[in-house]
């Protein structure tokens, strides 16, 4: 399935806290810890740009390296305010950067098709399928030893990668709010927050009508962990050492499309999960990309 690409999902991050609390509180909401393109080499900033009324709005979602010439995201990433596809001459994808505008090092890849998984509608909030793959025109130069940037191990499903204590770490490119609710100023520097899958009753009773089989919601390990549009289409991933090997494996595609501004509750990070969809990702890129991956104990 081609579509020409992108960007619907605006501003990076946020949350919503209760009208009064200092914008500092605010600020560290959508912060999270600071770290570096090494620590997360998967890590991708999509940007597009978008015409409103004249004016050019910039669009980001997240995504992450699953191949040289393929990117995984969610599927409502790829389109726009209207609910059309974006044009494929209007994103790109940063690589390599702990920056969204991108640094010395970074990659600028751009798309060829977009592949969205079966059963995904654009017109239903927190679809089951929102999970897609961009096929890129030039493949990522990956770096030597596992270093930036690097390819994320996709698992095949298991039980164990929904059991509570699996520590899940969520990347994003930070803004913050301000007590209006819209983003100010952009830091767009790369930080995470830790997260623990929940009970699917939970998980339910949060988003009523998700499916518990293809998708799942996390707790965040304090307050400021929260998940706004900026973090779409990134992963949610945890680290496993085995064997003398040591490599990242995505357990979840973030969804959430909406932002807790002002006084609502903040929201718990909802994803599609990836090992649900590895025939749609194999078929779809030729290649063996999901494997058994141990449990970890």
């Amino acid at each position: 399935m081609t579509q020409m690409l992108f960007w619907a999902v605006a501003r990076l991050l946020t949350v919503g806290m209760a009208l009064g609390e200092s914008v500092e509180h605010l600020r560290r909401a959508s912060a999270g810890d600071p770290i570096t393109i090494a620590d997360y080499p998967y890590a991708v900033i999509l940007v597009g740009t978008l015409d409103l009324d004249g004016v050019t709005h910039a669009r980001h979602c997240s995504a992450s390296i699953v191949a040289p010439h393929w990117l995984l995201t969610a599927a409502h990433c790829l389109y726009d305010q209207n609910d059309e596809g974006y044009r494929m001459d209007t994103f790109e994808a940063i690589v390599n950067s702990s920056i969204r505008a991108g640094a010395k090092g970074s990659q600028e890849v751009y798309g060829a098709q977009t592949f969205i998984a079966p059963g995904f509608d654009i017109n239903i909030n927190k679809s089951r399928g929102d999970i897609a793959l961009i096929k890129l025109k030039e493949p990522i130069v990956l770096g030597d030893n596992g270093g930036p940037p690097s390819a994320i191990t996709l698992p095949k499903p298991a039980g164990w990668l929904r059991k509570s204590a699996v520590r899940h770490h969520i990347v994003k490119w930070t803004d913050y709010v301000t007590l209006d609710g819209p983003p100010g100023p952009t830091e767009g520097k790369l930080r995470q927050f830790d997260a623990f899958p929940t009970a699917d009753e939970s998980c339910i009773a949060e988003y009523p009508g998700i499916d518990p089989v293809s998708q799942y919601c996390l707790k965040a390990t304090d307050r400021y962990g929260v998940v706004c549009r900026g973090h779409a289409g990134g992963a949610s991933a945890t680290y496993v050492s085995r064997g003398g090997r040591s490599f990242w494996v995505q357990l979840g595609v973030t969804i959430n499309r909406d932002c807790p501004w002002g006084n609502r509750a903040p929201n718990s990070p909802l994803l599609t999960d990836v090992s649900q969809y590895c025939d749609f990702i194999e078929k779809t890129t030729g290649q063996e990309l999901c494997v058994d991956v141990p449990e970890l104990k």
